[in-house]
């Protein structure tokens, strides 16, 4: 390395709702910490855009979190949305993590089906989201292509990267559909956060 040129840090933000955190969750968190110098984690605060985020208090959220990354190591979270009873968007966030780290380049980690219809404008990201057109259009995004799902490149934002990801199964949706309808989850949450849903009695 030549003396005197400054390398960026490069930051990774993967925001959820984590509702509940699941093994899929933590399988991608451990594959993302090899991209980037610091990899945040940050689950949101309550959201009026996505009601499956309120069915339970926010603070169950953080505490099966933290179970659920209680040996996961290199991996920063950032609980300010529950701490504060309150959501940031991604615009928000993004101008957080600027004044944090003014050397750094930020990255925002997302799944592959929000950027479908990307190229046509509709996409979730530009329809769904608090400034939607001016951080597609200006934001860094780390695109996950789940295995069986399929990303036009057509689609991707202007400054992204895709990155495939294997042997990942799950969503929070199906984990919640199994402990409504009583069936096993061991494919999909781990043993610990799953005996704190049921203490609670969660979902």
């Amino acid at each position: 390395m030549n003396k005197g040129v400054i390398m960026k840090k490069i930051i990774g933000v993967f925001g959820g709702s984590f509702n509940p955190p699941c093994i899929h969750h933590i399988q991608i968190i451990e594959y993302m910490k090899r991209f980037f110098d610091v990899l945040i984690v940050v689950p949101c605060g309550l959201r009026s855009d996505k009601p499956s985020a309120n069915i339970i208090a926010p603070v169950h959220r953080k505490n099966m979190l933290e179970i659920a990354l209680s040996n996961v190591e290199g991996v920063e979270v950032d609980y300010y949305d529950i701490d504060y009873d309150t959501y940031t968007p991604t615009y928000l966030l993004q101008k957080r993590y600027e004044d944090r780290f003014l050397d750094g380049e930020i990255w925002h980690i997302v799944g592959g089906d929000i950027i479908e219809g990307g190229q046509n404008g509709v996409s979730e990201i530009q329809r769904v989201w608090t400034r939607g057109d001016e951080i597609w259009q200006n934001l860094n995004f780390l695109i996950l292509q789940r295995p069986g799902y399929h990303v036009s490149r057509n689609d991707l934002p202007p400054h992204s990267r895709l990155v495939g990801i294997s042997n990942i199964f799950g969503s929070g949706t199906m984990a919640r559909e199994c402990i409504a309808k009583g069936q096993a989850t061991g494919h999909l949450i781990n043993n610990d956060v799953m005996y704190y849903i049921t203490s609670n009695n969660l979902y």
